[in-house]
């Protein structure tokens, strides 16, 4: 689904109207959205545009602007929908779906369709830079043959300047010339590296729809074809972050939110098996008397009946929820909710909340907790876990990323080593090497992204809540990094709902039954696919450790293991952004920028690890300065060296302009450092710097 300008998008489904800006037409308003400095002779075009909804692409106010090639080719992509009489959005909206349950890779539908390839220099495809026209051209010609046979005959290009018209594109100009959809600029020319504006390219879909595509069938076929069920999912998906998805008998239930921060609403997709959709807000929501925002209980667990005829959710509401005048609309609990599928009813049952109480964190702070769990989440907290939650509320669910963090944290506990050190070290010598940064649980396969899932949804699926089945499966790994012990005499499985547990995660719900770290949730279910909170996370993995690694001495190599010189690296440094380092058998060294350089002084700081071990920190002696409010910012580390003994630490930096002295008041004073390059000498031993200076060449 296209991600530029939905908003605008949407809109298009609205009437377009016109206004008038002195004696000549100069706006096209569609919803509140404008197309401004419109030409007298494409005023009409381009209303026709937006009434076809061909302009998917919100390319901005001004159709004077140049139009980038990946909008004209999405926009083009839309003409083909046109032409075959489907909503080219609906495909997108399946095939983002489709994505997120990992059921197909991502894809432009202009890749697909075959509309915007490479340059005819051997460019890559290049999709951000403004299109030329004879690159318009082609792009249409494509379209045009995806759904139309070509003319027998070729008019021959008449243009001035046919001959500077590049060899791979004369033909589509051509072809575009003699259907009237293109014509030349002034004096006869085609200008066939000139860009391409807007409004060049709302003028000319609309030619090549009304020229070719209106009231004709076309010779192929919809090279994006959905079926009846396909189109519906497309339909009413609208693009939310996913949360839960099921079919069932015939139904498909798709559970997301609208992406919002406080004001989040929760949406139920609900397609029965007539392929009819209906949308569903969560019916147990929260409205604040403070302002005007409502924010929606969070959505926890979500099923379909065995025969697809209701859909089970459930909704925590952890305070009374209070309408603008005070009165209570729901109070504080935990909501089972059911739509009836052929009825389109929402109902309700609520359940008291279990006793809740005061935690005590390490650091002194308070956090909420269930009565039952306190005690051992106090103690998880105790070993260095975190429960980081919202509001401090630990009966949140907890995200993916964070709770195989602290399955991490386990299996460094078991080894009696320190992760947050390890994980240092590991950083400082990945940007030694130039390697890309990675996250040490996904390395050690404790986490992992599922198949096929691009970079653009990993945050999302990091920061999305982890199922209890996900849960098993976290720490089952981290137990198996430290102990490779099989257990033949685990029991087999005896919940009532075994049959919804994922084959890929049955073996590791064994495991942490097996160990007493997981049991039911009541009921003799297991919920493979209910919320799993900060506490439930906390506990488990308490659970673990005092299971599985108090008192036993791990059997698998020491995957954390450093050596004493390593730990000092690893001490010694700090996570801001790497700038270079050196090393011998006595001394490492490393510079850095300590700080974020936000209205306030930057600071390059030079780390010195000795031959004994010994961390040292020095600050860069030549410095720019000016007042803090003004802004400052030391003078950078061009490079880095060591004496071969490892006693000297040598630098330089580089001043371009005189550094003065400058007082509150922004008076400037006496002259600091003299612009040129400054050769440093730090003795290891003493600590002392020392500089030369040279002129700038």
């Amino acid at each position: 689904m296209l991600k530029r300008g939905l908003a605008f998008a949407l809109a298009l489904v609205m009437l377009a109207s016109v206004s008038v800006a002195g004696a000549a037409w100069s706006e096209v308003t569609v919803d509140g959205f404008k197309y401004v400095d419109v030409s007298d002779w494409s005023k009409a075009d381009i209303e026709k545009a937006m009434k076809l909804k061909l302009n998917v692409v919100y390319t901005g106010q001004n159709v004077k602007q140049n139009i980038a090639r990946v909008d004209f080719a999405e926009d083009a992509a839309a003409l083909v929908g046109l032409a075959y009489g489907q909503d080219i959005r609906t495909y997108e909206r399946y095939n983002e779906l489709q994505v997120l349950l990992n059921k197909a890779e991502k894809k432009d539908v202009w890749r697909e369709m075959g509309i915007l390839k490479g340059r005819g220099n051997g460019y890559y495809v290049d999709p951000n830079t403004p299109i030329t026209r004879q690159e318009a051209a082609v792009v249409l010609a494509r379209v045009y043959r995806l759904y139309a046979e070509e003319p027998q005959t070729k008019a021959p290009l008449t243009y001035q300047d046919a001959k500077d018209i590049a060899d791979w594109a004369k033909d589509d100009v051509a072809l575009m010339t003699q259907l009237g959809v293109m014509n030349g600029v002034a004096k006869g020319k085609f200008d066939p590296k000139g860009q391409y504006t807007v409004e060049q390219c709302l003028v000319t879909l609309v030619r090549l729809y009304e020229k070719t595509a209106q009231g004709k069938t076309p010779v192929g076929t919809y090279p994006l074809q959905l079926g009846q069920r396909e189109t519906v999912i497309g339909q009413t998906w609208e693009g939310s972050k996913l949360y839960r998805y099921e079919e069932k008998a015939g139904v498909t239930v798709i559970a997301a939110n609208d992406g919002g921060g406080q004001s989040t609403r929760w949406y139920i997709t609900v397609i029965d098996q007539n392929n009819k959709g209906k949308v569903y807000r969560n019916a147990i929501k929260r409205e604040y008397s403070s302002n005007d925002y409502v924010s929606d209980a969070f959505l926890e667990r979500l099923t379909l009946s065995a025969d697809g005829s209701k859909v089970i959710y459930q909704s925590t509401l952890e305070t009374d929820a209070v309408d603008k005048t005070g009165k209570v609309q729901f109070p504080k609990g935990r909501y089972t909710v059911t739509i009836d599928v052929a009825k389109g009813e929402q109902t309700y049952t609520r359940a008291d909340l279990p006793e809740t109480t005061e935690g005590t964190a390490p650091d002194g702070s308070k956090f909420t907790v269930s009565a039952e769990a306190k005690q051992d989440v106090e103690s998880a907290l105790a070993l260095g876990l975190t429960g980081d939650a919202f509001d401090k509320n630990y009966r949140k669910p907890v995200q993916r990323a964070k709770f195989g963090r602290n399955a991490l944290e386990i299996a460094g506990l078991a080894f009696g080593e320190n992760v947050t050190q390890y994980s240092q070290y590991r950083s400082i010598q990945n940007k030694i090497a130039n390697k890309e940064p990675s996250d040490l649980t996904v390395d050690l396969g404790i986490y992992s992204y599922p198949a096929g899932m691009d970079s653009e949804n990993y945050y999302a699926y990091a920061t999305g809540e982890i199922t209890r089945q996900e849960a098993a499966g976290m720490m089952a790994r981290a137990y198996r990094l430290y102990s490779g012990e099989v257990h033949d005499d685990m029991e087999p499985l005896a919940y009532t709902d075994k049959a919804d547990i994922a084959d890929n995660a049955k073996a590791d719900v064994q495991l942490m039954t097996h160990l007493g770290v997981m049991t039911d949730v009541g009921d003799g279910r297991f919920d493979p696919e209910g919320p799993y909170s900060v506490e439930d996370s906390l506990v488990g993995l308490y659970r673990l450790y005092q299971n599985t690694c108090v008192g036993k001495k791990p059997d698998q190599p020491d995957i954390f293991a450093l050596t004493p010189r390593q730990k000092q690296i690893a001490q010694a440094y700090s996570s801001g952004p790497y700038i270079t380092s050196a090393e011998n058998d006595a001394t490492f060294t490393i510079a850095y920028n300590g700080d974020t350089g936000y209205m306030a002084p930057t600071s390059v700081y030079i780390w010195v690890v000795d031959r004994n071990g010994t961390c040292h920190r020095y600050q860069n002696i030549i410095k720019k300065s000016s007042n803090a409010y003004r802004g400052t910012g030391e003078a950078g580390i061009d490079k880095l060296w060591l004496a071969e003994d490892g006693s000297k630490v040598y630098f330089q930096s580089t001043l371009k302009d005189d550094v003065y002295f400058y007082d509150n008041n922004g008076n400037r004073g006496k002259l600091l450092f003299a612009k040129g390059v400054y050769t440093v000498t730090l003795d290891v031993a003493t600590g002392k710097q020392t500089y030369t200076r040279a002129n700038l060449t």
